[in-house]
């Protein structure tokens, strides 16, 4: 049921809220979640969980960084890494599918080895 695209539509909130999470939690939970429109919706949100003594903390816009602090750090080194990597198969012309699942296993197992030497 993952996307194809990677990114979160308000259907797949919607049945990550309802089939996952109500699974997961019980009566009485605290949801912390990004300020993204699909998923800060409150109705949605209520209408999964009507009766449930449940909140719902919304980040505020531009406050990820300080929240969520590898965001800045280690993902930003991922992300850079990341990047020189296709830089590199699109000038090179590598024979290598880009949009392809395995090349995505292969080059996130590829930065970690890189991150997890002892330099970084």
């Amino acid at each position: 049921r993952a996307s194809k695209s990677g990114k979160c539509t308000a259907g797949k909130h919607h049945v990550f809220l309802n089939e996952v999470l109500r699974q997961l939690v019980g009566r009485k939970f605290l949801l912390l979640l990004d300020s993204w429109k699909t998923q800060a919706d409150l109705t949605k949100f209520r209408a999964v969980f009507p009766n449930q003594d449940s909140q719902l903390l919304i980040f505020p816009e531009g406050s990820t960084g300080y929240i969520q602090p590898q965001d800045i750090s280690l993902f930003r080194s991922w992300r850079f890494i990341h990047e020189k990597i296709e830089h590199y198969v699109r000038i090179n012309h590598t024979e290598m599918t880009i949009s392809d699942r395995q090349y995505f296993i292969h080059i996130h197992s590829l930065i970690h080895d890189q991150l997890s030497a002892p330099q970084f």
